[in-house]
């Protein structure tokens, strides 16, 4: 908005400036009639040079201004085009006045008044500067803020105001005389009042111009309101969703780590039980005296050590690879994304060729329906994503059936969507969602794992900018669809 008040003041003083030229033409036209409209010209002119060197003066002004908030928010010297010579300008525009204005104005006190508030004003931003340059533009921004800055601009304007206005005061009074003594420049001043109304015409046109774009700044503003409550609304989203997750993981995570454990406090108490069969074994040796449970002894040694050592070590290997599991699906969410451009032919080939070989074993094949949308986002997690989703289908191929996996995408608007779609033994309606959570798997557990794949599917895909789901009868194959963000990188640019 600052760039379009500026753009606003200066299109005025170019009509102020026009409006200026006017009165000036008609100063010329009206020397032609007698020493009177001679020197009424040359007051004009006077006058004339005096404005501009007010204009001048606040245009240097301005600029000085502009460059000093642009070195705030930009620390770069550029923005500071020399400072000294800005103030030495704006001091010669003041002297220009005097020399050019007009006896009994009351500039004296006028211009003694710019010539301080300028000084004082370039001082002023010096500060600011080298504030700025040694604690930084916060510091510098707060010592602006307790400064009356703004004022001392309002106080320069307020005194070229009034040195225009009694100028102005001043060159009607002269041309009101002029035009009593000088009927013939009738014509003329009929021809400055056309020019005037044309440039009236143009300050109209100026100000609808500017009406219009308010209406459009607010009708912006509006929209970026709306965008930002959209924002909100979608950041809520992921925090609900967010909090379900963290939910569903520690109830999972809490139950499958305890079921080994108790396990272990299980067998553990057996090993107590054979270990005490022992030891009063050993203590009936050692007195010489004949033992008459060799039975539990027999029974301790050959089955019950062994068989609850052996349950321990499953359980403590069950441990591990929950844990692990565990630490892999932390270190996805932890790890840098780093967009780039993806040629998703490519990638697909790449991925098909990792499980081209159980496809063969199993009579499958697979399909890519072309062409797939490319993506600007982090290659090695889109692999991860496809690498899963197609090793799944090729491990769930039901029996008696040929596998087929076809694969297809789509672009619309901000997201990419895929589609991988196979014919195996599908998901039961109740597993569509828990498939999706950490350590737990749909249907009979006769294939290799540990519920982990599709738990980190759902979390890459999410840090991805997407969401994914399943569809599946549960007889004749799934469906798993999934988006990714098209830009990744504006995401995470945002975030």
């Amino acid at each position: 908005m600052k760039h379009v008040d500026k753009r606003f003041l200066a299109y005025h003083v170019l009509l102020a400036a026009a409006a200026g030229a006017v009165l000036l033409w008609i100063s010329l036209r009206a020397a032609e009639y007698g020493k009177a409209v001679q020197q009424d010209f040359k007051l004009s002119e006077s006058v004339g040079r005096a404005e501009r060197a007010l204009g001048d003066l606040m245009e240097t002004l301005l600029q000085s201004e502009s460059g000093v908030r642009r070195f705030l928010l930009t620390p770069e010297d550029k923005w500071l085009a020399d400072p000294a010579g800005a103030k030495a300008r704006a001091l010669a525009d003041v002297e220009n006045y005097r020399a050019e204005r007009m006896a009994g104005d009351g500039a004296p006190a006028v211009e003694t008044l710019l010539r301080q508030e300028v000084e004082a004003k370039f001082e002023h931003w010096s500060r600011m500067v080298e504030l700025a340059r040694a604690e930084g533009a916060e510091a510098a921004l707060r010592v602006a803020a307790d400064e009356p800055g703004a004022a001392s601009m309002r106080r320069i304007g307020d005194a070229v105001a009034e040195a225009r206005n009694n100028t102005g005061i001043l060159r009607q009074k002269r041309h009101d005389e002029t035009s009593r003594t000088l009927q013939s420049l009738r014509r003329t001043t009929w021809e400055g009042m056309v020019a005037i109304l044309a440039l009236s015409g143009a300050a109209i046109f100026a100000i609808a111009t500017r009406t219009s774009q308010l209406i459009r700044a607010r009708h912006d503003l509006r929209e970026a309101n709306r965008q930002l409550e959209s924002r909100v609304r979608e950041r809520t989203r992921e925090l609900q969703r967010s909090n379900e997750d963290i939910q569903r993981y520690a109830h999972v995570v809490g139950h499958d780590l305890r079921a080994p454990l108790v396990n272990i406090m299980g067998f553990t108490r057996e090993l107590e039980n054979a270990a005490e069969v022992l030891k009063a074994y050993v203590d009936s040796m050692r007195a010489g005296a004949p033992f008459a449970r060799m039975d539990e002894v027999y029974a301790a040694v050959d089955e019950e050590a062994p068989e609850a050592l052996r349950f321990i070590q499953s359980s403590l290997k069950r441990m591990d690879s929950l844990i692990a599991g565990i630490l892999q699906l932390s270190r996805l969410g932890r790890a840098p994304l780093h967009p780039q451009r993806i040629d998703m032919g490519e990638l697909l080939e790449d991925c098909l060729s990792q499980i081209r070989k159980q496809l063969v074993e199993s009579g499958g094949e697979a399909s890519v329906v072309k062409p797939l949308p490319d993506i600007v986002s982090d290659a090695n997690a889109v692999k991860q994503i496809f690498t899963n989703l197609l090793d799944n289908a090729v491990k769930y191929f039901a029996p008696g059936r040929a596998g087929k996996i076809a694969i297809s995408g789509e672009a619309r608007g901000a997201m990419a969507y895929f589609e991988i779609r196979d014919n195996g033994r599908g998901v039961a309606a109740k597993d569509r969602e828990r498939v999706f959570d950490l350590f737990r798997r749909a249907g009979p557990q006769d294939r290799p794992g540990e519920g982990v794949g599709l738990a980190h599917v759902r979390s890459l895909t999410r840090r991805l900018g997407g969401e994914i789901q399943v569809e599946s009868d549960g007889v004749t194959g799934s469906v798993f669809r999934f988006s990714l963000a098209r830009n990744l990188d504006r995401i995470v640019q945002e975030n």
